[in-house]
Parts: C-alpha cells; structure tokens; sequence
C-alpha cells in the first residue's frame, strides 16, 4: 500500500518515558471493562481510558494483565499516535494494535518480546476506531483486548 502509514521506532528509557508521560495513565483515565479478557491462573485483567488527553476527539486507553507483582501492558496516546508496552511478566507476550480504515483492520504493530520496553510513534488518521490487544507470543492465547479507542 503505497500511502501505508510510516513507522517510527522510538528507543525508550525510564528517562524518556517520564518526559513524554507514557509511562502515567492521565489524570481523567476511568477503569473501564475491557472488551475482551481472556486471564486465568491468577492472571487479571485491567484497562482503562480517558478522553482528555490533549487530542480533540481522540481516546487514549491502557490494557493490562498482572499476577501479583508480574505485569504487562499496552497504552494508545491518541495525542501524538503513542504506542509503549512493558513487559514484566516472565513470558512472551505478543502486542497488537490495529485501527478500521476504509472497511479493513489496518495493523500497526504487531510485536513480541519478554522483559522490556518499547514505544513506537505511529501515523494513524485522525478519527479511526483504534483497538490494543496482547496474546501469549507461543501459545497464541488472547490475553486481553480493549477496542474502545480513537485516533
């Protein structure tokens, strides 16, 4: 596709994630019930998003699982198209992000890695319905999903 969206990797540290404020839900975010939960053996669930985030009819949102103190998660800035994951839960987790374009689900990111960052900025379209998901990387399980966002 010719007009695909371009992808910029963005290295991360602690540092940079306290500067751009990916790393602190916003003071508005609502816990919300995600749209998808495919948690067991002691693992939850959580996502939450807000609407004040600087972006004019954009929501952001987080998706997240822990157990106890293992913990993953993903978080859409709609203001400025962020995209960060973290992952300290021990396993190999597959993170997505799609968002609905003309009739298809256009994938953004589509990654997996076990005890680390990333961030990616991402060039979205204003106004598209924008979805998070992570699934185990081996096993293909979907572990949690939140579809409730917008570019």
């Amino acid at each position: 596709m010719a007009n695909r969206p371009r992808r910029i990797a963005v290295g991360i540290s602690a540092l940079t994630l306290a500067l751009v404020g990916v790393s602190a839900p916003s003071a508005s975010a609502a816990t919300v019930r995600c749209t998808y939960d495919g948690t067991s053996g002691g693992w939850n669930a959580k996502c939450s998003r807000y609407t004040n985030d600087g972006d004019a009819g954009g929501v952001s949102g987080t998706a997240a699982i822990q157990n106890n103190s293992l913990y993953a998660d993903i978080e859409f800035e709609a203001d400025g198209e962020l995209v960060s994951m973290q992952n300290y839960s021990g396993r190999s987790i597959k993170y997505v992000l799609k968002y609905w374009d003309y009739g298809t689900w256009e994938t953004e990111v589509n990654t997996h890695f076990t005890n680390d960052v990333k961030a990616f900025n991402l060039s979205i379209p204003e106004g598209r319905d924008v979805t998070i998901e992570m699934y185990g990387h081996s096993s293909g399980n979907r572990y949690v999903a939140l579809s409730t966002l917008k570019s």
